[in-house]
């Protein structure tokens, strides 16, 4: 069972990296719709927590161990959300760039 543990945890782990990466893409399109996205993969997260938790505990592991490494599969989406965010930042030029060579100029500047 602490095997099975440890690989379910390192892939709801990366998992979480992409859900971050969403979080910061939607809260830099539109901040609402961020916080949208971030409360559905909260609730979303919780029964990934709940299912590694489950198999750490069959395995006998103490009930700290598991909240410590559950948290740090966790941490994987805020951490992803921050790295996306700064990223999204610096590529705000390349956007609109990428935006007029489409010939979309009037969705960026209307806000579309």
């Amino acid at each position: 069972m602490l095997r099975t543990g440890e690989l379910i945890a390192i892939g709801i782990t990366l998992h979480n990296f992409p859900e971050g990466f969403v979080v910061a893409a939607g809260y830099t399109y539109m901040p609402r719709l961020g916080l949208i996205i971030a409360v559905a993969i909260m609730l979303h997260s919780i029964p990934e927590g709940v299912a590694t938790a489950i198999l750490f505990a069959k395995a006998g592991m103490k009930p700290f161990k598991i909240a410590i490494l559950t948290f740090l599969s966790g941490l994987a989406e805020p951490v992803a959300a921050l790295a996306g965010a700064v990223s999204l930042s610096w590529n705000k030029e390349c956007n609109w760039f990428f935006t007029r060579l489409r010939g979309r100029s009037d969705d960026l500047h209307h806000g579309r």
